[in-house]
């Protein structure tokens, strides 16, 4: 973390991704996800069953806890952006 604080550059992630909705970014709000841009693997996750606990596998708590507020009309699109990925 960068001084306490939770920013982007926290995640693990951070340096090969370019998702434009980051649960770590404290002006998420200010953001808008349009189609075909790139979904936070780790918000694609938070909609999964069991979510939480493959969350808590791999982040430190505070990071597990700021990824599952995220807001539910964001959590809507990814869980559509996943249903296009896994439909067949």
């Amino acid at each position: 973390m960068n001084g306490g604080q939770i920013t982007p550059e926290c995640c693990l992630r951070f340096n090969g991704c370019s998702a434009n909705i980051c649960p770590f970014d404290s002006a998420w709000r200010l953001r808008k996800h349009l189609d075909g841009e790139r979904v936070c693997g780790l918000l694609t996750e938070s909609v999964k069953p069991d979510a939480e606990a493959r969350l808590r596998g791999v982040l430190p708590a505070e990071l597990v806890e700021q990824v599952l507020l995220a807001p539910v009309d964001n959590k809507l699109i990814f869980n559509r952006h996943l249903s296009l990925l896994t439909d067949t």
